[in-house]
């Protein structure tokens, strides 16, 4: 590219005349000569020579990127989503863009956002009250739209990807349930009454008493259990095939794959709850596109619905813990899986995460103690004289 030095007369600015540093940049398949004005020429030498360094390294952002506002970035961004993301993920992504990142950054020019001015933004944030999980989920869409002005040749570098001071999400205790806990709370949802004249269900409450027992002893997810269908249930040899999972986008129930690659699995089914499913499903488990579990007035079953309007009472009847979630019936999974002894590679592999680090790392605080039971073993079996 092209670059030369020219004298300027005087202007207001420069009432003297000033050095004007000059350079040839591509702009959208297009040559245009651009321009700036210094005061003596040393400072234009300096600038034209760094102007042209950066034509040559492929680091020049031209003078039309350079004055691109945030919201066109966002645009670009937002305009990718819908081939690389789920649906209730790009719902997230742009509710998240539009409630906390737009008011903040829609006008401001790409080339003017520093890394100290997000970390003012992060402060400020945490200085009125938002929650931590708030601003992170706001961060990672700020910078995920500045990464991609990066990619378009927009900005130089992503003063997101530096070192910033976030706040620390505090992880919520993790509850998991005992057999005869489960069995508690399975018995308040069966003595539940019919709360409507549209609960089409005759007899005690016990298909959700079984949709507890039954996440409760095979770890699927609210919505990998929602989207089951009877295609997908062995019965005779136990077992259920996990190949879908449904998600709630703005009040619509979202089909999909499970929440990563490894979500599709297949899941044993513990003996004793075949025979409850067989009963529960009756005519419907000669249809394999019949779901497994359906709503109150037969159609397809609503997590949302049912922990909104049953849940807490049945906790609280149960005499659990008020802060216990359904998802902690997940938990309640994986501590079962580590009293019977499974090993935790084929944990990680029943509970559909992508490796067995993700297990170590949510679930190793299970493990504890284990220590005890480890020398009792090798007591045993020096007793007994083997090995």
């Amino acid at each position: 590219m092209a670059g030369h030095l020219q004298k300027t007369s005087p202007t207001r600015n420069f009432p003297k005349g000033g050095w004007e540093a000059r350079w040839q940049e591509d702009a959208h398949g297009r040559l245009h000569w651009r321009g700036k004005t210094f005061p003596t020429k040393k400072e234009a030498e300096r600038h034209l020579a760094a102007v042209l360094t950066d034509i040559a390294r492929g680091d020049h952002i031209s003078s039309t990127d350079s004055g691109r506002r945030f919201r066109e970035a966002a645009e670009l961004w937002t305009g990718s989503l819908g081939t690389t993301r789920r649906e209730k993920t790009v719902a997230d992504y742009l509710s998240t863009l539009r409630v906390h990142v737009m008011p903040r950054w829609q006008d401001q020019r790409l080339s003017t956002i520093t890394h100290n001015e997000v970390q003012l933004w992060i402060d400020e944030r945490l200085r009125d009250g938002m929650s931590s999980a708030q601003i992170i989920k706001g961060y990672r869409v700020l910078r995920m739209i500045l990464g991609r002005a990066v990619k378009a040749g927009w900005m130089r570098t992503n003063p997101c990807a530096s070192d910033l001071d976030l706040p620390r999400v505090n992880r919520r205790e993790m509850l998991h349930l005992d057999t005869k806990q489960v069995d508690a709370l399975a018995q308040a949802f069966a003595d539940r009454q019919p709360t409507s004249k549209h609960d089409v269900r005759t007899g005690p409450r016990e298909d959700y008493a079984l949709y507890v027992r039954f996440a409760a002893y095979t770890g699927l997810r609210a919505g990998e259990i929602c989207a089951l269908k009877v295609k997908n249930l062995d019965l005779r040899d136990g077992r259920v095939h996990v190949r879908e999972a449904v998600s709630v986008v703005s009040g619509r129930l979202i089909a999909g794959l499970p929440k990563t690659a490894a979500g599709s699995r297949t899941v044993g089914i513990p003996a004793f709850l075949i025979p409850e499913l067989r009963i529960y499903l009756g005519p419907r488990r000669f249809d394999p596109e019949a779901f497994v579990f359906i709503g109150e007035e037969g159609g397809q079953f609503r997590h949302g619905n049912f922990y909104g309007r049953f849940w807490k009472k049945a906790v609280q009847a149960a005499g659990l813990p008020p802060e216990l979630r359904f998802h902690d019936l997940r938990h309640t999974y994986a501590s079962l899986l580590v009293r019977a002894g499974v090993h935790v590679k084929e944990m990680s592999t029943l509970m559909g995460h992508a490796s067995a680090q993700i297990t170590l790392d949510r679930y190793s605080h299970m493990w504890e103690g284990a220590e005890i039971e480890v020398a009792a073993r090798l007591d045993a079996l020096r007793a007994g004289g083997e090995g």
